[in-house]
């Protein structure tokens, strides 16, 4: 049944899946329910393997709604929630997206994204004004910065006015949400949503980043691209490891940015040459540099707009890195 499935889930994953101004790495996650099941991306896993017919996971719906009703109603303060028995994976093994539990309390279709369009927004620190002139006429919310996983589903579950969430939902230095009962109406009301931000705030194209192999699971960031992506290599540390905008830019590079010696896997910024050396495996390569691409691109067009960037405090970092579901996912992403 799930290979059969997985097709819709396919639908709006595999628009998204080939470069990183969408999602970086294994960031993100796709959903789609049938009846009393949900079928989701999996933890560690990318858009490019759903679109290739693996990394889903299969739950009850019913059973996530009813566990995140009995935590939200209970008072006790959570940041994250054990999901309920998985139904079946592709491959076996799995575990769900940490942010299972939104997908269960939205339309059929849900497609979350990190997208650095909706991020220059939402990572500014007057975010809800900009957000009102750029959907004046469309019907969106707005969620405060909140730990991800069972932190945006408690909001959410909290927060709802009428009888339906709205199709687009913006998560404050995170990324966005739309959702709907269609494939094709969630990937066009994505599209519509992207290009009304790019429109009003005169955003180009995601600059490209060409990396180059100079030995067995090394690369050399493109000089050329280290320039056109605005990227200041003797301040590399500082922006990657102190200026968190988004959740995965310090699940991606805490630990792992130097300046004084090359880590594996990691980031080494050579000052003295002034060059940019990736370290790992392929899955880690390609989440640091579109890692890299993202926290530059929204930064950078921040400050050309004439914005205040609006950091995470270092106290929710904190929490965010005890997670269990956050140490999972950078696990796979090491293997």
């Amino acid at each position: 049944m799930i290979n059969t499935d997985i097709k819709l889930l396919q639908l709006i994953s595999e628009p998204f899946s080939h470069t990183g101004e969408h999602v970086q790495g294994p960031g993100g996650n796709t959903s789609v329910k049938f009846d009393s099941t949900i079928l989701i991306k999996a933890s560690g896993f990318t858009f490019k393997d759903v679109a290739n017919g693996s990394g889903v996971v299969s739950l009850s719906n019913t059973a996530i709604i009813s566990n995140l009703t009995s935590k939200v109603n209970s008072g006790d303060k959570i940041y994250e929630n054990e999901a309920p028995q998985i139904l079946g994976s592709i491959p076996d093994g799995l575990k769900p997206s940490m942010e299972f539990e939104f997908h269960a309390l939205l339309d059929m279709f849900v497609l979350h994204t990190h997208s650095v369009y909706v991020n220059v927004i939402a990572c500014a620190d007057n975010c809800d004004e900009l957000l009102k002139q750029i959907f004046n006429d469309d019907e969106y919310l707005l969620v405060p910065y909140v730990t991800p996983g069972f932190p945006i589903a408690e909001y959410l579950l909290k927060n709802k006015t009428g009888l339906a969430y709205p199709p687009v939902i913006v998560l404050k230095n995170h990324g966005v949400i739309v959702h709907g009962s269609s494939a094709g109406a969630v990937v066009e009301k994505y599209k519509y949503a992207i290009d009304k931000i790019m429109a009003h705030c005169g955003l180009q194209p995601m600059p490209d980043m060409v990396l180059q192999k100079i030995g067995d699971d090394n690369y050399l960031v493109d000089k050329a691209n280290v320039v056109s992506n605005n990227i200041d290599v003797a301040t590399l540390v500082e922006t990657l490891n102190q200026k968190v905008l988004i959740p995965d830019q310090s699940i991606f590079f805490k630990g792992k940015v130097s300046s004084s010696t090359q880590i594996s896997p990691g980031i080494f910024a050579n000052i003295d040459s002034n060059e940019i050396i990736l370290q790992g495996n392929d899955k880690f390569i390609l989440a640091c540099k579109t890692m890299i691409q993202a926290v530059y691109y929204i930064s950078n067009n921040i400050k050309k707009l004439g914005l205040q960037p609006d950091y995470i405090p270092a106290e929710l970092i904190s929490i965010m890195h005890d997670l269990s579901t956050e140490k999972y996912r950078s696990s796979i992403l090491e293997k």
